[in-house]
């Protein structure tokens, strides 16, 4: 049990040191938020934590995407007034729509492993425009709070299979962990 309790902070502490570090690229202009875009991560952070915690049933589990969840309504509230108003881009769309039917699939349908698998797609979709600007404006994602999400995905990844109950848990921290890793080799290679 102490070593699966080690695992979980050390997944928690490069989680929250992950955006600590990006909100210190935020305050240093090394990355310009937009609102707009931080409303929706938030937003569907929640709904995933949520999600996760009902397919999992598990709170040691569930408890890094909740604080995840934390962390970016606080980058949120933090970056309101300073930051720049975009319109939504079609992968912010779909994670608005994705979140509010995994909402209703999950509370009103009872269909929690389907809404919890909605949001898993969600999350690639959602990093199509940061891969995009990755590959093209490497200088605008490079950040090393990208390896310490990857980090923290894959201490978390280990943590669910030292826990694993049941397949489901799994897909939602695969997909974290590898579109975080990617976007922190693509900015590495850019260097």
């Amino acid at each position: 049990m102490a070593f699966v309790t080690a695992m979980l902070v050390a997944a928690i502490v490069f989680i929250v040191a992950a955006y600590a570090e990006y909100f210190r690229d935020i305050k240093n202009e090394v990355i310009a938020p937009n609102r707009w875009s931080w409303l929706i991560w938030s937003a569907a952070t929640a709904v995933e934590a949520f999600t996760y915690e009902a397919v999992s049933e598990d709170w040691m589990k569930s408890v890094i995407f909740f604080i995840s969840a934390i962390c970016c309504f606080w980058i949120t509230k933090r970056i309101w007034s300073n930051a720049r108003w975009q319109k939504p881009n079609w992968t912010e769309i779909i994670s608005v729509i994705a979140s509010g039917l995994a909402l209703v699939l999950w509370l009103q349908f009872q269909l929690t492993l389907w809404a919890h698998l909605l949001m898993v797609a969600a999350v690639p979709v959602a990093f199509v425009p940061t891969w995009k600007n990755a590959l093209g404006n490497p200088d605008n994602e490079r950040s090393r709070a990208w390896g310490l999400w990857a980090l923290g995905d894959l201490l978390t990844l280990l943590l669910i299979i030292v826990r694993l109950d049941k397949v489901e848990e799994l897909p939602f921290i695969l997909a974290e962990f590898a579109c975080h890793a990617t976007v922190w080799q693509m900015v590495r290679k850019q260097k």
